[in-house]
């Protein structure tokens, strides 16, 4: 979903908001790295992988954001997906690093799936309204 918002309205956007984009990516890295860092009491690769994936989730949904700041309506979707992408993740890494509960499994694919689900209807509508 980042490459197609890049793509597609990368030049409504300009390069000093891209850049600013880049700067907030770059400070959430860090700001994940040493929140996940004392939270979880991660080291190595698991700390530096899943800081980065958390961050590529949160700016996806700031790219949906933006979408939708520049009137492409169908991005609504993808920062509904968005959320629950957040959502699912939030309970695996909760469950995987803190404590597991009973039946986990079904919040953690329930909310994962929608979200899919949400993205794909964000990605064509917006494909197909072109």
């Amino acid at each position: 979903m980042i490459t197609e918002a890049c793509f597609s309205f990368g030049n409504e956007i300009g390069l000093p908001l891209g850049i600013g984009l880049g700067v907030i990516a770059a400070a959430l890295y860090v700001g994940v790295i040493l929140t996940v860092r004392k939270v979880y009491a991660l080291k190595g690769t698991m700390l530096y992988g899943g800081s980065l994936y958390a961050v590529a989730l949160a700016m996806d949904l700031v790219f949906q954001i933006v979408g939708v700041a520049l009137w492409h309506l169908s991005f609504i979707y993808g920062i509904v997906g968005g959320l629950f992408f957040l959502v699912s993740d939030g309970i695996l890494t909760f469950t995987m690093f803190k404590k597991n509960f009973r039946r986990s499994d079904l919040p953690i694919m329930a909310t994962y799936l929608v979200a899919q689900l949400l993205y794909t209807i964000a990605f064509f509508a917006f494909s197909l309204g072109r």
